[in-house]
């Protein structure tokens, strides 16, 4: 089963609201404010040890284009496959 995610700025309560009532009744979606304040913490320092990755990980790409999408638009839609 295929869900969606809306995540809306704290910025756009009207986009919000208007999200809220459009999907109101469509049961696999859901509609949300963003709840980060500020960009990813990131480890002080240098990483102890070689890089075990051998590519960066999708999810962290995935969580930057959302950011920016909500940045530059107010609102980023996620698909979630379960």
């Amino acid at each position: 089963m295929r869900r969606m995610l809306f995540i809306v700025s704290p910025d756009r309560p009207d986009l919000y609201d208007g999200l809220r009532k459009t999907m109101d009744r469509e049961p696999n979606v859901e509609v949300i404010y963003e709840r980060r304040q500020s960009p990813p913490r990131k480890r002080p320092g240098p990483v102890p040890g070689p890089e075990r990755r051998r590519t960066p990980d999708r999810r962290d790409s995935e969580r930057q284009r959302i950011g920016a999408d909500v940045q530059a638009f107010g609102w980023a839609v996620v698909r979630i496959e379960a």
